[in-house]
């Protein structure tokens, strides 16, 4: 079993792994290979198994819009900081 290597994975990395996971007799050599704990890959194939390609290019799209939202909400929350800021020294 392969230790945690605090390694980060796309979904199109993660899609990959397992399947070259699922074509492989041993499992454990492809987990050692990627540096993946046992219990990632259990999550992972209970996740990422029933999408196609088309699924994880609409999950790629929707993180690509969730960061883009995620910085529209810091941007907009520094700029009512700062409106308050203002506002309470009036």
């Amino acid at each position: 079993m392969a230790k945690k290597s605090g390694k980060s994975y796309g979904v199109e990395e993660i899609h990959q792994i397992l399947k070259e996971a699922d074509q492989n007799v041993c499992i454990e050599d492809v987990l050692q290979k990627y540096e993946v704990s046992l219990s990632s890959y259990y999550t992972w194939k209970q996740k990422y198994t029933d999408m196609g390609p088309s699924g994880i290019h609409q999950l790629k799209i929707l993180n690509l819009e969730l960061g883009r939202l995620k910085k529209l909400l810091a941007a907009v929350t520094l700029e009512n900081v700062i409106l308050k800021e203002i506002n309470s020294k009036k």
